[in-house]
C-alpha cells in the first residue's frame, strides 16, 4: 500500500526500519489504531515528496547580508558607484568614533570603580570630548550624548 508524507504525517505514523527501497511505517508510541488489526504500511521511497519533512535537510546556503559583501554593488550608475564607496568609507570612520567614544567610557568606568579618582577625572575629559565629537558629527543624537555624559559622571562623582 503507497502513501504520500503528508497523509503519513496526517495520520500519525513514524518511519520504523527499512526494506528493499521501502520504509516500515507503524504507528507513534502512545496512539492507539481502531480496528481488528494494527496496520503496517510501507511506503515506497521514490513516491515521497521532496518538500517534506521526511526528506534530508537542505544545505544551507550563505546569506548576504550587506552590499559590501556582494562581488559588485548594485549600483547603476557612476554617481550611485560613489555614494556606496563613500557609504563605506563614512561607515568605517563613525565605527572608529562610536569605538572609541565605547572604549574610553569602559576605561573611566573602571577607574571610577578602582576609586582612582583623578584618573577618572581626566578619563572623564577624554570620553567627555570623544562623545562631543560623535554629536557634533550626528553619529550619535544629541541627547543621547548628554545622557551618557550624565550617567558616566555619576559614577565618577559617586
Amino acid at each position: 500500500m503507497a502513501a504520500t508524507a503528508r497523509n503519513m504525517a496526517s495520520t500519525g505514523y513514524l518511519f520504523t526500519g527499512q526494506n528493499d527501497g521501502k520504509k516500515a511505517v507503524s504507528p507513534l508510541p502512545g496512539q492507539n489504531i481502531t480496528g481488528k488489526h494494527n496496520i503496517f504500511l510501507t511506503i515506497e521511497l521514490d513516491r515521497i515528496p521532496q518538500t517534506s519533512s521526511f526528506a534530508a535537510p537542505k544545505q544551507n546556503s550563505p546569506q548576504v547580508t550587506h552590499h559590501s559583501q556582494l562581488s559588485q554593488p548594485m549600483a547603476n550608475s557612476k554617481s550611485a558607484l560613489k555614494r556606496v564607496r563613500q557609504a563605506e568609507t563614512r561607515t568605517a570612520h563613525n565605527k572608529t568614533l562610536t569605538s572609541r567614544m565605547k572604549t574610553l567610557r569602559k576605561k573611566t568606568l573602571s577607574a571610577a570603580e578602582a576609586g582612582d579618582k583623578e584618573a577618572a577625572q581626566k578619563s572623564f575629559s577624554e570620553f567627555s570630548s570623544a562623545v562631543d565629537k560623535c554629536a557634533k558629527n550626528n553619529i550619535i543624537h544629541r541627547n543621547k550624548a548628554a545622557n551618557i555624559k550624565s550617567k558616566t559622571n555619576k559614577h565618577v562623582k559617586g
